[in-house]
């Protein structure tokens, strides 16, 4: 082959490429493919929003996310004077306009006027507004409309490019439209059926035990005649209500276009309580779910019953921020797990060298220990032996000869002892590490700990428990349930100018009767 006849070949080669470039850009200008749908989305820089390749504008036009009524981008025409327009890609000829319709929302910004308009109607030339030819004008109001435009009137020399020209009132005012849809009268864009898939009809749950355990609702996906997303929404509602006011819509995983919605225990309770369900309460519920594109919203085909049954979710304690005791919550002498006047979702225990604290549902609600909450205290393998944890009292005591500090404990071993020691969140007094032995266990027992020999003039505010010290780093995880903190005839002083004069606290037959309401 000639140095001439390879040139040949290159440039022929070239020539193909480039007219190839060409026509894929021409295409990507012209609406060809039906329904087309244009909520301007897609934009590489959010911040930044333009246009997508193929519309035009004439004035003072831009993409916003400024709307309060619809949501994500839309056209902006801030205080449209002068007829700005926005213009669509050019309608392939393969169309026939006789079987097209345009749907669109539109409203203005603030109160407005009723002079605020849109006019809809075909341009042969962007660069020549003299080339526009109306089909249609709507008043707009503060509330999105979605407005429908019947594009059969088409007539040959009308252009194959449909305008928005924008028409300000009296007010100054801005424009927002969006959702453009152009489609088929015989095909329009239509959200396909779907079912629910799971939990089953008729299911009951009961809403127990660990918060973030997971419940995960499914159903089949439902079918769009275009190339976009669905999104999907689920929605509880009570029995026979009928969703026209829902108890709770969330939307699915994946910020709405999975056919699955993760919900945790925690969250499923929350719904619970909010609607005033106490524990052994059940809402005997329906749910659904809906698909929504634009404004088409379909919902499945037949919705679920599902029974759901309040029980008991741990509350895990969470540690302050950076070891911050002063945001302990202050706990009575005298309480135990279900006490009511303590918030047991805020800081009330502070964990240390690895233990882990949770509020949960009495295991074993037996024996001496019938409650419905305890303490469940673990320390994770690997952790210190001293890992344990101590709590803030609401007013320091002082102790006196006939002083007891008493907690019933459910260990899974016997021959081990539980540690107790009181401390001060100012000061460095402390009564060192004092000892009750276990001597049982997988049942509940009551340990007491004697402080009559401890100093009676020193004002104690901490309390500190460890369980088994023997074995440094923990061999094995291994978890006890407390319950039942008692810290008895001690005193609190009212005025430290009025001498000895105090109140007794923790006197055995005070009880819980006022703190232990489940």
């Amino acid at each position: 082959m000639t140095a001439r006849m390879l040139r040949s070949v290159l440039v022929f080669l070239l020539g193909i490429g480039l007219l190839g470039a060409l026509a894929s850009n021409t295409e990507a200008q012209v609406i060809s493919e039906l329904p087309y749908y244009e909520d301007f989305s897609d934009q590489a820089d959010p911040d930044a929003p333009v246009f997508p390749e193929g519309w035009e504008t004439v004035g003072n036009v831009s993409i916003s996310s400024w709307s309060d009524m619809i949501a994500g981008f839309s056209m902006r025409f801030p205080s449209p004077t002068e007829e700005p327009m926005a213009i669509t890609p050019e309608i392939h000829t393969d169309l026939d306009f006789s079987e097209l319709r345009l749907r669109f929302d539109a409203h203005f910004a603030t109160s407005g006027d009723a002079g605020d308009s849109v006019h809809v109607g075909f341009i042969s030339d962007p660069a020549d507004p003299a080339t526009f030819t109306l089909i249609e004008s709507f008043r707009l109001e503060r509330d999105a409309v979605n407005f429908t435009v019947d594009l059969s009137v088409h007539e040959e020399g009308n252009g194959r490019r449909i305008a928005f020209m924008a028409e300000r009132g009296e007010a100054w005012n801005s424009h927002y439209y969006g959702n453009v849809l152009v489609e088929n009268v015989n095909d329009p864009l239509e959200i396909g059926p779907f079912a629910l898939l799971s939990p089953p009809d008729g299911t009951g749950v009961l809403v127990e035990g660990d918060p973030e355990a997971e419940v995960i609702i499914t159903w089949e996906e439902a079918a769009l005649n275009m190339d976009a997303d669905v999104l999907y929404t689920w929605h509880l509602d009570v029995r026979g209500g009928g969703f026209d006011n829902p108890v709770v819509s969330i939307p699915a995983d994946n910020e709405g276009t999975a056919t699955q919605l993760t919900l945790t225990v925690g969250a499923i309770d929350g719904v619970l309580e909010a609607n005033d369900l106490e524990i052994g309460d059940i809402l005997q519920a329906d749910w659904t779910v809906t698909a929504e594109f634009a404004d088409l919203v379909q919902f499945a085909d037949v919705a679920f019953g599902i029974d759901l049954e309040r029980g008991y979710v741990d509350i895990p304690i969470v540690e302050p921020p950076e070891g911050d005791v002063t945001l302990l919550q202050p706990l009575p002498n005298v309480f135990n797990m279900d006490t009511e006047v303590v918030d047991w979702s805020g800081y009330t225990f502070f964990p240390f060298s690895g233990a882990l604290l949770t509020r949960i549902a009495n295991p074993d609600p037996t024996g001496l220990n019938e409650t419905d909450f305890v303490l469940e205290y673990t320390k994770p393998e690997g952790s210190d032996a001293w890992a344990g944890f101590f709590y803030q009292l609401g007013d320091p005591v002082l102790l006196s000869d006939e002083a007891v500090f008493k907690l019933k404990v459910w260990s899974p071993r016997a021959d081990i002892q539980a540690i107790m020691k009181l401390e001060q969140q100012d000061g460095d007094e402390t009564t060192g590490d004092l000892f009750a032995d276990v001597t049982v266990a997988n049942e509940w027992v009551e340990l007491e700990w004697d402080l009559s020999a401890q100093d009676m003039d020193i004002q104690w505010d901490l309390v500190t428990i460890i369980m088994d010290l023997d074995v440094n780093p923990v061999p094995d995880t291994e978890t006890w349930y407390l319950d039942d903190f008692q810290l008895e005839n001690v005193a609190v002083q009212l005025d430290p100018l009025a001498g000895d004069y105090f109140i007794p606290q923790g006197e055995e037959d005070q009880g819980f009767a006022d703190l232990a309401e489940a």
